[in-house]
């Protein structure tokens, strides 16, 4: 999916439970990151229900753990 068909799908709140962002345009990723944020995160559960993972420096086994965890309150983790 392309970011700006991903975008209209976040605001449509059509959300899969996992995604995997990459690329080289670094504005576009921000942006869709930004988005995803802003709709799915309670700001007061943000440090809770957020878990952002570097290639470079997380293992597999770390992306696997914590999308096993369940959300601490709302429907998303």
């Amino acid at each position: 999916m392309k970011p700006l068909e991903l975008q209209k799908a976040i605001k449509r709140k059509e959300i899969s439970p996992l995604y995997f962002l990459y690329g080289e345009e670094s504005f576009l990723l921000e942006k869709t990151i930004a988005g995803l944020k802003e709709n799915l995160i309670d700001p007061n559960l943000f440090h809770f229900s957020l878990s952002v993972f570097n290639g470079r420096e997380s293992t597999a086994q770390d992306i696997v753990s914590s999308a096993k965890t369940h959300p601490l309150s709302g429907g998303y983790r």
